[in-house]
């Protein structure tokens, strides 16, 4: 029998700034997934990060 758990973290941050000339936006997001099983996998997390 394979048993299998996962995790799943996530954050996500915007700040928008008002400007005279316009707007800035500042993002931020975060993911991160893990398994944890029975069964072999060459890999058992993996994060994903963009700015």
């Amino acid at each position: 029998m394979i048993n299998y758990e996962t995790s799943q973290y996530q954050l996500a941050w915007q700040n928008n700034i008002n400007l005279d000339y316009g707007s800035l936006v500042l993002l931020y997001d975060y993911l991160k997934e893990e398994i944890d099983t029975t069964n072999v996998y060459d890999k058992d997390k993996r994060q994903i990060m963009v700015s």
